[in-house]
């Protein structure tokens, strides 16, 4: 009966071992590359109530053809032509779509592959929210003035297809809401970009949505109880019936904060 060397087996070793590694290594990372994929949106476009592509923006490496935006036209006739009763999600043949209709300006985002429906549709509609706080309202003429500010925040607000930063305040910091004074600016210097190249400081806070360091002249609350109260007495002054509402509600510099009703 013959028998391996123990020089031999001493030296299958490592190479088992390194055989192993690398399994693990490409099993794990294609795991992690598939998980990625399924939460990727790879393109958003923005259409006019009449059809009209007025701005594209590809957020990942694989480019989605304008293509898909007449097959979406076309489907938009074909249920009726009105885009506000067109379903959120459609199934293309090449892509999934997600679509928002918001004044007259209609948000499709596409993807090739499966992902939680709902976190398409709420991505566009924070860019629509987005939108309309930058630019004072949301139509066709106001998209096409303000190419440079939608774009860039469009970079900002999404990074390879994947949600980054959507909270208003953040994306104040960081990029200038468009105004007289800097496109005056803009025309005079000949800087077009509105970043700032300071990192937010609610970015590191725990309420993005809250500015950090706010300082009022005068920090005051008001605090309004109401109490209301309906009862039903018998004619023998027996309680049929009570029912007692408490309101309570605090105003911090003239913002609704809280409404608690016991």
């Amino acid at each position: 009966m013959s028998t391996a060397s123990p020089s031999l087996l001493h030296s299958s070793a490592p190479l088992l071992s390194l055989s192993l590694s690398l399994s693990l290594f490409l099993l794990l990372h294609d795991f992690r590359d598939r998980n990625r994929r399924l939460k990727m949106l790879q393109c958003i476009f923005f259409l006019s109530d009449s059809g009209e592509v007025m701005l594209e923006k590809q957020m990942t490496g694989h480019r989605v053809d304008r293509s898909i935006c007449a097959w979406f036209w076309d489907y938009v006739l074909s249920q009726g032509g009105d885009p506000s009763k067109i379903l959120p999600v459609i199934a293309s043949p090449t892509h999934y779509l997600f679509q928002l209709f918001r004044d007259g300006i209609i948000f499709l985002a596409c993807t090739q592959v499966e992902m939680p429906p709902l976190m398409g549709i709420e991505f566009l509609c924070r860019v629509a929210d987005v939108l309309t706080d930058y630019l004072g309202g949301l139509n066709e003429d106001l998209i096409k003035d303000n190419f440079i500010i939608v774009y860039e925040l469009l970079d900002e607000m999404m990074d390879n297809g994947f949600p980054l930063t959507t909270e208003p305040n953040i994306l104040r910091e960081m990029i200038t809401p468009p105004n007289i004074v800097s496109k005056m600016l803009s025309v005079v210097t000949g800087k077009i970009s509105n970043v700032s190249t300071r990192l937010p400081d609610a970015t590191a806070s725990c309420i993005p949505w809250r500015k950090t360091n706010m300082k009022h002249a005068s920090n005051e609350v008001y605090v309004n109880l109401v109490e209301e109260m309906d009862a039903v007495f018998s004619r023998f002054f027996s309680r049929v019936h009570l029912l007692c509402i408490i309101l309570f509600y605090a105003y911090i510099l003239d913002f609704q904060h809280m409404l608690l009703i016991i």
